[in-house]
């Protein structure tokens, strides 16, 4: 999006272009895009909030012109007569009752977008005929009926509320479940990747009202296994960030259920089985990642182990998952500042790790040298986030401050600083272990449309 068009679709372009420079809503809200992207005025940044009323404002202006436009000579076509306009975000879907008025539409939204400085990804164009019925719907559909074979067999309830059947064999279970889900998942010609979210999805689901359901229901360790063995292979198949959200939100479902069962051997043994599952996963991921790579996926699932087991990652695996392994100052460059607050906030207060923890807090340092190193908004993050982070020692704290404000303060000024920066808790990545992981999973999914 070129930031100067929000005035465009405001004012319009002539009286734009003559308030250019004046104390206007649109003039501000150019300027605020362009701050927030180091001040270029092509390309808006993606993630917040402001930026989706940024471009809404604009897909409006466009939405309206063309409805105007198609109403006119010489198309004269009606809304919800001819033709029905759908758009999330920048989705377009057009639904019209002949071929002819689509293309027309299609033609007339290419016109109106490229005012705007926007065009049609025709990669993505795609024209479709009643029935509108896709072979990914049709798989998602038999996924639901999966997991009403499941409810159905193995969360029936008795009067008492007790679950009827008991999962002897959750191996037997679990193969006979995702037996089906790769089955259907090939008939229908469907990428894992494409419903394996959605899989996960119903999961999430499924657990949450077990644990609402009154009276509640004492769950077997085979139950829990199996749910377990489910979840991590089907994530397995595609470890995409929607689908490690998903997961990161099954574990602790079914932690919390294992948690609330009156048999104390359950919880032990549900937490063996689901490390030995992440561990898998993250084998895989080690195995096929590039070097250096970490991404965001396996982050969020360490995050989530990391938040709910006793035991920390094993040593052996986190420096391999970071590639950390010879333990050297320099060997930190690779990482990013999602990787920087994931090893922190993983390793903690650990003393096992002081010597990881040193070379993260020397990185940084490092990083903080360069010229105009708060321009990056990496480096900025990382600033304010180690300020808070409560891994730091008020030393080392002090030794960032002076890294970005100099050598020539007075020690007064130092500590000054550090007290106006320690007013919040929180800047950016949330090092709080205490709050309730369901809810922090539960807002990270309502971002997820937006990716």
């Amino acid at each position: 999006i070129y930031t100067h068009t929000i005035a465009w679709a405001i004012k319009g372009k002539v009286q734009a272009k003559e308030l250019i420079g004046k104390k206007t809503f649109e003039n501000a809200f150019d300027t605020l895009m362009q701050h927030a992207n180091y001040n270029e005025t092509n390309g808006i940044i993606v993630g917040p909030e402001i930026s989706r009323i940024f471009s809404e404002i604009i897909l409006q202006r466009v939405d309206v012109n063309v409805l105007n436009r198609l109403k006119q000579a010489p198309f004269s076509l009606k809304l919800g007569r001819d033709y029905e306009v759908r758009r999330y975000v920048d989705d377009y879907y057009i639904f019209a009752n002949s071929e002819e008025n689509l293309r027309k539409i299609l033609e007339v939204y290419k016109e109106e977008l490229q005012y705007y400085k926007l065009f049609i990804n025709e990669s993505k164009l795609e024209f479709v005929v009643r029935p509108f019925v896709s072979d990914l719907s049709e798989a998602k559909q038999e996924i639901n009926d999966l997991f009403s074979r499941v409810a159905e067999k193995w969360l029936a309830k008795d009067g008492d509320g007790k679950y009827k059947c008991d999962v002897k064999n959750e191996i037997k279970a679990f193969s006979s479940v995702v037996n089906e889900f790769r089955s259907l998942s090939h008939r229908y010609k469907q990428k894992y990747g494409a419903i394996n979210r959605y899989f996960l999805t119903l999961l999430v689901s499924q657990l949450k009202n077990e644990l609402k359901a009154e009276p509640y229901p004492e769950p077997s360790l085979g139950l829990l296994l199996m749910y377990t063995e489910i979840s991590f292979y089907v994530f397995s198949l595609d470890m995409n960030v929607s689908a490690s959200i998903k997961i990161c939100r099954v574990i602790d479902y079914l932690h919390k259920w294992g948690e609330r069962s009156s048999d104390k051997t359950i919880l032990p043994e549900l937490e063996n089985r689901i490390s030995r599952e992440a561990k898998r996963c993250l084998d895989i991921y080690v195995t096929k990642c590039k070097d250096k790579e970490v991404n965001i996926e396996m982050l969020n699932l360490m995050l989530c182990l990391s938040k709910i087991m006793k035991t920390p990652i094993n040593r052996s695996l986190l420096t391999k998952l970071f590639d950390i392994s010879d333990g050297k100052t320099g060997d930190y460059e690779h990482l990013n500042y999602f990787q920087i607050c994931t090893l922190m906030y993983i390793i903690g207060g650990d003393m096992n790790y002081e010597d990881i923890r040193t070379k993260i807090i020397e990185e940084v340092n490092r990083r903080l040298l360069i010229d105009c190193a708060l321009w990056h908004s990496d480096n900025a993050m990382l600033f304010f986030d180690m300020i808070v982070c409560p891994y730091v020692k008020k030393t080392e704290i002090i030794q960032i401050i002076r890294k970005i404000y100099g050598d020539g303060c007075k020690e007064a000024t130092y500590g000054k600083k550090y007290n106006e920066l320690r007013k919040t808790n929180r800047w950016f990545f949330n090092w709080d272990k205490t709050n309730e992981l369901s809810e922090v999973l539960s807002k990270k999914e309502y971002h997820l449309p937006y990716e």
